[in-house]
């Protein structure tokens, strides 16, 4: 499944990972060894995430993101 994130939220992501595993955000905190505070705290956006965490969510869950970076201007 491929899902289009270039208009979300860091917290947006985190909560759209969380409910595509089918987690409680009591369950993914306890995967993460991190409290449910903390997770409440990321996906309403009052904890900034860090890389570590962020990456940790990915590999944990096996889920990829691919950064599409296309900067180019058109000369026509």
């Amino acid at each position: 499944m491929k899902i289009q994130l270039n208009n979300y939220s860091p917290a947006e992501i985190i909560k759209l990972l969380r409910s595509l595993s089918n987690l409680t955000q009591d369950e993914f905190a306890s995967s993460l060894n991190k409290s449910r505070n903390y997770i409440n705290n990321l996906e309403n956006n009052r904890t900034k995430i860090t890389l570590d965490v962020f990456l940790e969510i990915l590999n944990l869950y096996n889920y990829q993101i691919f950064i599409n970076k296309n900067n180019e201007k058109s000369n026509t």
